[in-house]
Protein backbone atom coordinates (compact mmCIF):
# COMPACT_ATOMS: atom_id res chain seq x y z
CA UNK A 1 0.00 0.00 0.00
CA UNK A 2 1.07 3.11 -1.02
CA UNK A 3 0.30 6.81 0.88
CA UNK A 4 1.45 8.68 -2.28
CA UNK A 5 4.01 10.46 0.23
CA UNK A 6 6.50 12.51 -1.40
CA UNK A 7 10.15 11.34 -0.08
CA UNK A 8 11.64 14.10 -0.02
CA UNK A 9 10.60 16.11 2.26
CA UNK A 10 11.49 13.96 4.87
CA UNK A 11 15.14 13.96 3.82
CA UNK A 12 17.54 17.11 3.89
CA UNK A 13 18.97 17.65 0.70
CA UNK A 14 22.71 16.84 2.43
CA UNK A 15 21.65 13.32 2.19
CA UNK A 16 20.94 12.86 -1.53
CA UNK A 17 23.66 11.49 -3.70
CA UNK A 18 24.30 14.39 -5.91
CA UNK A 19 25.20 16.54 -2.64
CA UNK A 20 27.79 13.69 -1.38
CA UNK A 21 29.47 13.68 -4.48
CA UNK A 22 29.59 17.49 -4.50
CA UNK A 23 31.25 16.80 -1.06
CA UNK A 24 33.67 14.46 -2.21
CA UNK A 25 34.80 15.88 -5.56
CA UNK A 26 37.64 18.11 -4.82
CA UNK A 27 40.92 16.68 -4.60
CA UNK A 28 42.68 16.36 -0.92
CA UNK A 29 46.90 17.40 -1.24
CA UNK A 30 48.91 15.03 -0.08
CA UNK A 31 51.02 15.34 3.44
CA UNK A 32 54.01 16.97 2.41
CA UNK A 33 56.94 15.65 4.18
CA UNK A 34 57.52 12.15 5.41
CA UNK A 35 58.34 13.28 8.42
CA UNK A 36 54.63 14.32 8.94
CA UNK A 37 53.24 10.62 8.35
CA UNK A 38 53.94 8.61 11.58
CA UNK A 39 53.33 9.68 15.06
CA UNK A 40 56.91 9.72 16.81
CA UNK A 41 56.01 7.37 19.62
CA UNK A 42 55.26 4.35 16.72
CA UNK A 43 58.86 4.49 15.84
CA UNK A 44 60.67 4.91 18.38
CA UNK A 45 59.88 2.51 21.05
CA UNK A 46 63.54 2.46 22.49
CA UNK A 47 63.48 6.09 23.16
CA UNK A 48 60.06 5.82 24.78
CA UNK A 49 60.09 2.76 26.25
CA UNK A 50 57.45 -0.14 25.98
CA UNK A 51 54.00 -0.01 27.15
CA UNK A 52 53.14 -2.14 30.01
CA UNK A 53 49.93 -1.66 31.75
CA UNK A 54 50.34 -2.12 35.27
CA UNK A 55 48.45 -5.31 36.51
CA UNK A 56 47.79 -3.75 39.83
CA UNK A 57 45.14 -1.25 38.43
CA UNK A 58 43.01 -4.27 37.33
CA UNK A 59 39.79 -4.73 39.19
CA UNK A 60 40.15 -7.81 41.63
CA UNK A 61 36.99 -10.30 40.76
CA UNK A 62 35.78 -12.88 43.38
CA UNK A 63 36.24 -16.00 42.76
CA UNK A 64 32.88 -17.41 41.58
CA UNK A 65 32.41 -19.54 38.93
CA UNK A 66 36.06 -19.40 38.25
CA UNK A 67 35.75 -16.59 35.72
CA UNK A 68 38.88 -15.28 36.43
CA UNK A 69 40.04 -11.54 36.22
CA UNK A 70 38.44 -8.14 34.73
CA UNK A 71 39.63 -6.53 32.05
CA UNK A 72 39.06 -3.44 32.90
CA UNK A 73 41.40 -1.07 34.46
CA UNK A 74 41.12 1.28 36.96
CA UNK A 75 41.35 5.05 36.18
CA UNK A 76 40.84 8.19 38.59
CA UNK A 77 37.53 8.02 38.18
CA UNK A 78 37.27 5.10 40.12
CA UNK A 79 39.17 6.16 43.31
CA UNK A 80 36.42 9.22 44.23
CA UNK A 81 38.07 10.83 47.34
CA UNK A 82 34.13 12.47 47.57
CA UNK A 83 32.66 12.36 51.02
CA UNK A 84 28.84 12.20 52.35
CA UNK A 85 27.21 15.19 52.25
CA UNK A 86 24.02 15.70 54.31
CA UNK A 87 21.52 16.97 52.41
CA UNK A 88 19.42 18.61 55.63
CA UNK A 89 22.29 20.37 57.34
CA UNK A 90 25.12 20.43 54.40
CA UNK A 91 27.80 19.05 56.53
CA UNK A 92 30.39 16.20 55.28
CA UNK A 93 30.68 12.54 56.56
CA UNK A 94 27.15 11.85 57.02
CA UNK A 95 23.71 11.83 55.31
CA UNK A 96 20.43 12.95 56.66
CA UNK A 97 19.30 9.80 57.47
CA UNK A 98 22.19 8.95 59.76
CA UNK A 99 22.07 9.32 63.55
CA UNK A 100 24.85 11.70 63.41
CA UNK A 101 22.90 14.65 61.73
CA UNK A 102 22.31 17.64 64.65
CA UNK A 103 19.03 18.21 62.29
CA UNK A 104 17.59 14.54 61.70
CA UNK A 105 14.63 15.43 63.96
CA UNK A 106 13.55 18.65 62.87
Amino acid sequence: MTCHLDWKQYIEPYHTLPKLYEMWQHEFSPIPHQSYWTFPLANNWERYGMLVPNEDLRKKRKKRHNKGQSQRIHTEMDNSQIGKTCGKCGQQGHTRRSARCPQKDL
